[in-house]
């Protein structure tokens, strides 16, 4: 099973569970760290809403340990900070709270969710699911082309040294090591067993740790929604800004492109508003409308626009639809003012499967980020940890 982000409400827009420590929506943190979960309530009226912390195992299945095991404090508690929305044509609520904070902590590392409950109701409305590591072990990650002229793939390497002496093949039989590409649990690989195993360094590189290289994302810009940004065709000004993007155009014969990207993240900015504190309820809300030209989907497949936005989801919202007066595949989105990355999928409506290359193409040069997350269960315990997290970059300088 893997974390998706699930919507009970139309009303709650700009969901995010920000990584002030990597400045991105990396949803992995130390326990020494701390992630901002924050949302807008469009319905504009102040709600008592209530959050509550779970835990889940590596499988990401519900744990079945008690919360005095894994948590320090209130597992649940109302949301105290927000912020009416100042001087926007879409009137809002902002919501948001640190986590962990002076209610609870984390006495595990491992696997967790915040849920947020509907106001005077037990009922989840939204998840949000991250990690938190402890650094029991080092991660080393380290991605290679492979070595094939007519391979668009890229490789990747990961080893795990014990530090402190902590000896991995105690319960070598209830590790697991998983794989990210661009924090995005879609495109992910789960290792069971290293090639190579002592008791204090595991060996995970096995031939098929492979994942498509992709493209790098594409980008609109609404910090300024007066003007338009390179990659807009125009701004309409109604009750509310409608931003019109420049079409793409589906052509897997182009050669690869060397488009700077923030591999598909968002971050809610305005150009008048320097300070991203104040932007959190004061920018302003613009319909987003995408669209893609000549390509013709199989009778089984639909076509969506992602991103960190979308929690890197097909959603209903995201899917496109063909418009016969333009011959071009569109949607529209209501998003908050920001830079924003994006791409186009294909999901398949009988499976669920989601092909991400297979209207952009994929190139091996592409600079992507892959992040591991190495789970071990101690001998006789009834939970996971999570001892040790890693990155590394198709390009290693990239950071």
């Amino acid at each position: 099973m893997i974390p998706l982000l699930s919507i009970g409400q139309e009303n709650i827009k700009t969901i995010q569970l920000f990584n002030p420590q990597s400045n991105d929506h990396t949803p992995v943190i130390s326990m020494n760290e701390y992630l901002i979960f924050s949302f807008d309530d469009l319905e504009a009226n102040y709600k008592r809403y209530e959050y509550q912390i779970v835990r889940y195992d590596r499988f990401w299945n519900e744990s079945d340990i008690f919360q005095s095991e894994y948590l320090d404090g209130y597992q649940k508690n109302y949301i105290r900070d927000y912020r009416n929305s100042f001087n926007t044509r879409v009137p809002y609520v902002h919501y948001e709270v640190q986590i962990p904070n002076r209610d609870f902590n984390f006495k595990l590392s491992g696997n967790y969710a915040i849920q947020l409950l509907a106001p005077n109701s037990s009922r989840v409305i939204l998840e949000k699911r991250f990690s938190v590591y402890e650094d029991l072990v080092a991660v080393g990650v380290n991605v290679d082309r492979i070595n094939n002229l007519a391979n668009k793939n890229q490789q990747v390497a990961v080893q795990v040294a014990s530090m402190n002496q902590f000896d991995l093949t105690q319960n070598q039989q209830e590790s697991m090591l998983v794989i990210l590409k661009n924090n995005n649990w879609q495109q992910s690989l789960t290792l069971d067993q290293p090639v190579f195993a002592q008791p204090f360094q595991f060996s995970y590189n096995q031939l098929d740790n492979v994942f498509e290289g992709g493209v790098e994302f594409q980008w609109f810009d609404t910090k300024n929604i007066e003007i338009a940004s390179l990659t807009t065709e125009r701004i309409i000004r109604d009750d509310t800004y409608k931003t019109v993007l420049y079409p793409n155009e589906f052509n897997l014969d182009e050669t690869y492109v060397d488009r700077p990207d923030v591999n598909g993240n968002f971050y809610v900015r305005s150009s008048s508003i320097p300070d991203p504190n104040r932007a959190a309820s004061e920018a302003d809300y613009t319909e987003v409308y995408f669209a893609l030209a000549n390509y013709e989907p199989e009778e089984n497949e639909e076509i969506c626009v992602y991103g960190a936005f979308t929690n890197f989801e097909c959603t209903p919202e995201s899917t496109l639809t063909y418009v016969p007066e333009t011959q071009l595949w569109e949607t529209n989105m209501l998003l908050k003012q920001g830079y924003y990355n994006y791409s186009f999928a294909v999901k398949d409506k009988y499976t669920d499967k989601v092909d991400y290359s297979k209207i952009t193409g994929s190139y091996w040069q592409t600079e992507n980020e892959y992040s591991a997350l190495m789970y071990y269960r101690p001998w006789g315990k009834r939970y996971d940890l999570l001892i040790g997290y890693g990155e590394g970059y198709s390009r290693p300088s990239q950071r």
